[in-house]
């Protein structure tokens, strides 16, 4: 990637000034004008709550866990200590928890027990075993193993498991599984109370389950520090069977209808932008770093096909996109090597360490930087470009699960509003191949523009995001990487990963290029060119 060298500023005639201005204040009239008829605008309501517009503001319908003004409090009354030998479960119905105890314990807070080994729990003609402290074990038939011998010979998973619906319930580390409508989940994406969880086999138990394309069955677990993790579980992959001649393919009990419809289709037009499937907006995200496969799936890794000094080949910066044969990126990624026949770009992608399933690569047909791109001293100015796909089989991007598009910007979208980063980028670790995602918000261009921020290095082509104590910042995304901010369920464009100061310093935002002051020449250009 290219290095400020100069600074230039092109002096700009009076009237360009005025006409700029009075840009800006259209554009926040309708910002404002916006946001006073339709409070609900902005999603103020919190973990699902459904915001209703009233005659003095809004209302937040909660889900049955959460209460508040915008549903920001749970409101049941699990803790660690609420149920003693046992998971404290939550419920539908008041007072929004129950236990479910550990056996032999019972009762409502799981502190009585019966004799250990009455009524033998030990499942497919398993023994149990009593001890003298009232525990037991279970010594299981030939073949079968788990604590209660549930996990038979046939327990495993085909292809990456997302119809396993089996019984094992401990992680490749030796956890046991957390049920998935613990309370420790309710705040996470995926558990037992999420709409249509059901079709892929998740319930009120732990057995390990693959929701969102995961290599295979996987759950969550409390570590031994207290704090929610995940794990990939102790499951084997099903034995391959040679082919019959004449195979009969049996059809699964139940087959999920949300995310699997677009996985198989190959020749599905991009029908809208900005929508992800619906179970991938969050997921195993523990402590912000590494994300889901499909969580980003406008998310582009723009590759050099060859090494380039100082550059090695493979992955140098990210990209969107935005159409079937467009990819939206960074001025300053490409504007030193346009050469078309020196890059590729690779969609669908997750890790960049190994191939994977989902993945869809191009060469480049075209590159098209922004003719007011300028390297300033320590910014990059108007730094925007587009890549178009070279076809194959007289095609580019085809949507998948993993593969779509997102939206440009109708609007700008106000300071102050939490947006998404993504990217294989920098992390206090250093590089790393695997996806990584950040939540940071819009700070207004009066603010970025402060002495002890950026000063007069801010334009307005440029839009500044990040947190303000530091610590997250572009360095967890990629130059020429998307800034994703959402309004009604629909993910737009905000800005486009350009440069900043350090790596996640205080007062030291990340500076992206304003997708929303690059409509036109975008849309001009996909149109032209």
């Amino acid at each position: 990637m290219n290095h400020p060298r100069h600074r230039s500023t092109p002096d700009l005639a009076l009237g360009h000034l005025d006409r700029l201005l009075a840009e800006d204040l259209l554009s926040w009239a309708l910002r404002y004008y916006d946001e006073l008829i339709d409070p609900c605008a902005e999603l103020p309501c919190r973990n699902d709550g459904t915001c209703v517009q009233t005659d003095i503001g809004y209302n937040c319908l909660c889900t049955e866990f959460y209460g508040g003004k915008n549903c920001e409090k749970l409101i049941h009354s699990c803790s660690e200590h609420t149920c003693q030998y046992g998971d404290c479960v939550l419920s539908r119905i008041s007072p929004y928890y129950k236990c479910r105890c550990d056996y032999p314990y019972y009762g409502s807070t799981c502190r009585s027990a019966i004799v250990a080994c009455d009524g033998n729990p030990c499942k497919n003609g398993g023994v149990c075993l009593k001890r003298l402290d009232n525990t037991f074990r279970c010594k299981c038939s030939m073949n079968y193993r788990g604590e209660f011998c549930e996990i038979g010979p046939h327990d495993c998973y085909k292809q990456d498991g997302l119809m396993y619906r089996g019984h094992i319930s401990q992680t490749e580390l030796g956890f046991t599984c957390l049920p998935w409508d613990s309370y420790l989940l309710i705040q996470e994406g995926i558990h037992a109370f999420v709409p249509g969880i059901s079709a892929y086999g998740i319930g009120e138990h732990n057995f390990c389950r693959n929701p969102d394309g995961a290599e295979k069955p996987w759950c969550y677990f409390q570590a031994d520090n207290g704090k929610l993790a995940w794990d990939l579980c102790d499951v084997k992959s099903c034995p391959r069977r040679p082919p019959t001649k004449s195979p009969v393919q049996k059809v699964p009990d139940a087959v999920p209808t949300v995310v699997l419809k677009s996985t198989e289709n190959k020749n599905v037009s991009f029908s809208t932008c900005g929508v992800r499937d619906h179970l991938l907006a969050r997921g195993r995200i523990i402590g912000g770093t590494r994300t889901q496969p499909g969580k980003h799936p406008w998310l582009a890794s723009v590759q050099l096909k060859i090494p380039v000094p100082p550059y090695p080949a493979g992955h140098l910066c990210g990209g969107s996109l935005i159409a079937e044969c467009w990819v939206l990126t960074a001025a300053h990624c490409v504007n030193s090597l346009l050469q078309v026949n020196k890059w590729k770009v690779l969609l669908g992608r997750t890790d960049l360490a190994k191939n994977e399933s989902s993945e869809q690569s191009f060469d480049v047909d075209g590159i098209f930087v922004h003719e007011n791109y300028l390297e300033g001293v320590s910014s990059f100015h108007n730094d925007i470009a587009l890549l178009k796909l070279k076809k194959v089989n007289g095609k580019c991007a085809e949507e998948t699960r993993y593969v779509k598009t997102a939206c440009l910007p109708k609007q700008e979208f106000k300071s102050g509003k939490p947006c998404m980063i993504a990217g294989w980028g920098e992390t206090e670790k250093g590089a790393t191949s695997q996806l990584l995602e950040a939540t940071v918000q819009l700070i207004s261009e009066a603010n970025c523009s402060q002495s002890k921020s950026y000063g007069k290095n801010i334009d307005r082509s440029m839009l500044c995001a990040g947190v303000a104590q530091g610590g997250l910042d572009s360095c967890q995304g990629d130059s020429g990487g998307p800034l994703i901010c959402e309004r009604s369920h629909v993910h737009y464009i905000a800005g486009v990963v350009s440069w900043g100061e350090g790596c996640g310093v205080k007062d030291k935002p990340g500076v992206y290029a304003h997708t929303f002051r690059f409509v036109q020449w975008i849309q001009n250009i996909m149109k032209t060119k």
